[in-house]
Formats: C-alpha cells, sequence, structure tokens
C-alpha cells in the first residue's frame, strides 16, 4: 500500500530457506523501511515491472518531501549501469575514521575498491571483512583468494564465515552510515545485475546492524596471513 518496504539479498525461495532444514538457511540481510524512502522503494519496483511488461504506468517523479537520513540507489534500473551504489560504499570508505565493517557474499571488488580498503586500514581505521568459507558459486571461493591475501598483507581483518552459506550484502562505516540490500561487491553487480540498496544514516541502525555482524564474526574463523601463505 505504499506505505511498508523491504529491500535485501534474501531470496524467496525453498533452495535458500529450505522449510524442512532450517539450520541450512542461507544468512542474509534485509531491511524494513517506513516513511517517505517507501516512495523511492516502490517507484523503483513500478519501473522494473514496466520494463519487462507489466501495465503499471511509467515511474512518475514523487514531489513528496525526501527522508535525508534514508536514499535509495539502484543500478541499471535505466537499463545502463549505474555506480551509485559503488560511489556511497567508496566514499564510507574514503571518509571513514574509525571503523568499516562489510560482510559480502561475493567479495570480488575492482581495483578502485581494493586501493580505498588498503587505505584505510594504512591510516589507521580499523577495517573487518566478513566473506563466506564455502559460497553456493565454488568458483567465487578461488577469485577471493588472491584478494584475501592482499588485504591481511594491508592489515585488513579478515573473517570466513564457517556456520552456513553467507548471503549477506552489508557495509557499516563509522558505526553510523549503513548500506545494505542486494548489491555485491563484483563485476556482475557493478556493470550487468539490476541492484538496489539503501544507505542509512543513523547511528542506533548501525547499531543493531553491528550488534548481527559481531554475532557472524563469533560463527567465523579469522584468517591470518602466515596461514594463508601456507
Amino acid at each position: 500500500d505504499g506505505a511498508i518496504a523491504f529491500a535485501g539479498g534474501i531470496n524467496i525461495g525453498e533452495l535458500w530457506a529450505p522449510p524442512d532444514a532450517p539450520e541450512t538457511a542461507f544468512r542474509d540481510d534485509a531491511v524494513e523501511i517506513r516513511g517517505p524512502a517507501v516512495r523511492s522503494l516502490r517507484a523503483a519496483c513500478l519501473e522494473t515491472l514496466r520494463r519487462f511488461g507489466s501495465p503499471v504506468g511509467a515511474r512518475a517523479p514523487d514531489p513528496s518531501p525526501v527522508d535525508p537520513f534514508v536514499r535509495v540507489l539502484t543500478n541499471r534500473l535505466e537499463g545502463r549501469a549505474n555506480r551509485a551504489i559503488r560511489r556511497a560504499c567508496l566514499a564510507g570508505l574514503r571518509h571513514a575514521h574509525q571503523s568499516v565493517d562489510i560482510a559480502s557474499a561475493y567479495f570480488l571488488p575492482g581495483p578502485l575498491f581494493l586501493h580505498a580498503l588498503r587505505a584505510a586500514a594504512r591510516r589507521g581505521v580499523r577495517v573487518r571483512v566478513l566473506v563466506p568459507q564455502r559460497p553456493d558459486v565454488w568458483i567465487a571461493t578461488l577469485a577471493m583468494q588472491s584478494i584475501v591475501g592482499r588485504l591481511l598483507a594491508a592489515g585488513v581483518e579478515v573473517y570466513a564465515y564457517t556456520c552456513r552459506v553467507l548471503d549477506s550484502k552489508t557495509a557499516v562505516f563509522d558505526r553510523r552510515f549503513t548500506v545494505i540490500g542486494s548489491h555485491n561487491l563484483d563485476s556482475l553487480s557493478l556493470s550487468f545485475n539490476l541492484e538496489c540498496d539503501v544507505v542509512i544514516e543513523s547511528a542506533d541502525f548501525a547499531r543493531v546492524v553491528l550488534s548481527a555482524f559481531e554475532d557472524d564474526l563469533a560463527q567465523s574463523a579469522r584468517l591470518d596471513l602466515a596461514s594463508w601463505t601456507r
């Protein structure tokens, strides 16, 4: 009814949430939104439906006031690559003073993002990256190996989630700015996929996300450079 919206990486299907084996369900995150930002998400949803044949009408500009603390960002909604989500994450990295906490199902960022991660660690920011120990796409594990080594060498803390398949896509910068949605840090999300993320400026909301992040770290193995090299 245009009053409640959800955004995240959660898929709706028994493969991701087996009814007979809930303990094997994918670990994922989503956010429920109420308020002005719902209109932006609804407009993105309607535009997606329209593009793929549903007679819902074109997306019209919404004259209603926007929420200055909640922004909805999309990628390829207009049929072409849009780097707004990547720019938001890069801005968070480059301006972080204390902490960066990232959970990523497919952690395959490009050179700019890797440079920003290492630069943040070198200037004293505590950078923690959570990746799956066993992704659902096996080749992603192989591709992440060299990236993990470079991060560890730069002082970035890297953890491998061991409990279930990690499918989360979240980032929190300085315990205040949170990015959550469907966008993976890989070339598919950047250049090909239709993705949606929400950027939220709120210390209270960041605390909720970080609480879940800390719980995930408790079920993870911290990687070290010596072991990785061996």
